[in-house]
């Protein structure tokens, strides 16, 4: 069975005659675009309209199901995760996940697991998302702000008016069970080594139980995804958006999917990853570690420019250090796409000693004196 990060041609012989006759000669003669699972369902020819075409989210809890075409599409359905439409004659399916293109080759392990994929999507699929993408004000963010981050979540992107059908689908997809499963497959042998307690073996990942952040306030879930439209203001003023940090203990991964403009020629905005100075004992970095990790504690990796249609991914560990690098004063934002999943287990500690705390505070005073 082909999966979803393929693309599937499946051709049928005229089952119509008999759908027809109980829907009242309905016929279609146009191509759609639907909505299975993770994949985009192009070049219908005779779909029945009389039914809904797409498997709702979990959003809106639960799914349309056309009926008649649930038989013949069962293996199309057991692909894509869905079997809610009825071609007469031939569908092409196309995958909506950011993991599409992923190899083994795209995944480092050190100083921390992550990967890079360029060019994560088909370009017409990129070029629509990047024309479509919504508008500052219909996410409800101020045009005066100076270079701000803002992150606007699954629950209210999918309620922003007008959102582009493709839009839609990416944000469902990206806070699914089967882009989890995804992410577990990529960073298997990270997962396995760096929480041992939390996923003893592969079983671990397949049980599970994932809901999506604002949404599913169930106490017996394990993960809380969200895929957030995301961005930076345009800068006034020359900054960083943010200093070397880490992620929130609870997340598992973070990930960031580039939708930077044709037309943008900003400096800066690029992903810096860090590690921390050799020799650092876990209880060395959970001491030192605040927002701001001061470069004397760690080394620059790699980085990874702010590029067009371009993800990054990485397992959430004491290691997984990374920043912004300061924007030059643009008249541009910076947009992309931010994916994660919290949770309520602590994937790893952060305590500072209070003499550290005490050091610190002492030293931040000191430098804003001299500023």
């Amino acid at each position: 069975m082909l999966g979803c990060h393929a693309l599937l041609a499946a051709t049928a012989e005229a089952q119509d005659a008999d759908h027809r006759g109980r829907d009242g000669q309905h016929e279609q003669e146009a191509a759609e675009e639907l909505h299975l699972g993770a994949c985009l369902v192009v070049g219908l020819i005779g779909v029945e309209p009389t039914t809904s075409f797409y498997q709702e989210s979990s959003l809106t809890r639960g799914t349309r199901t056309n009926s008649v075409g649930a038989t013949y599409l069962r293996d199309v359905g057991d692909v894509c995760g869905s079997t809610s439409i009825a071609p007469s004659r031939l569908v092409t399916v196309v995958s909506i996940s950011l993991h599409q293109s992923f190899s083994e080759n795209t995944v480092t392990f050190e100083p921390f697991p992550y990967l890079v994929i360029e060019n994560a999507l088909p370009e017409d699929m990129f070029n629509t998302l990047r024309q479509t993408y919504p508008s500052l004000d219909s996410q409800g963010v101020s045009r005066e702000a100076d270079n701000e981050r803002w992150s606007t979540s699954a629950l209210r992107g999918l309620e922003i008016a007008g959102l582009h059908p493709l839009w839609k689908q990416l944000i469902e997809y990206h806070v699914s069970n089967e882009f989890l499963c995804e992410v577990c497959r990529a960073f298997e042998p990270a997962l396995l080594s760096n929480y041992p307690d939390r996923f003893p073996n592969r079983e671990a990942f397949t049980s599970l139980r994932s809901g999506i952040r604002e949404a599913d306030k169930s106490k017996f879930l394990d993960l809380w995804m969200d895929a957030q439209i995301c961005g930076n203001t345009p800068a006034r003023t020359a900054g960083s958006p943010r200093g070397v940090h880490l992620d929130s203990t609870t997340a598992l991964y973070g990930g960031l999917y580039y939708l930077r403009d044709e037309f943008d020629d900003s400096i800066g905005g690029d992903l810096q990853l860090w590690k921390w100075n050799d020799g650092y004992s876990y209880g060395k970095k959970s001491g030192e570690y605040r927002e701001g990790v001061p470069d004397r504690h760690v080394d620059l990796v790699r980085t990874v420019p702010y590029k067009a249609n371009t993800l990054v991914m990485f397992i959430n560990t004491i290691d997984s250090l990374h920043s912004v690098t300061p924007r030059l004063p643009t008249p541009h934002t910076r947009k992309f796409f931010n994916l994660l999943a919290d949770s309520e287990y602590a994937y790893f500690t952060l305590s500072p000693s209070p003499l550290l705390r005490l050091r610190n505070l002492i030293r931040r005073r000191v430098l804003k004196a001299l500023d």
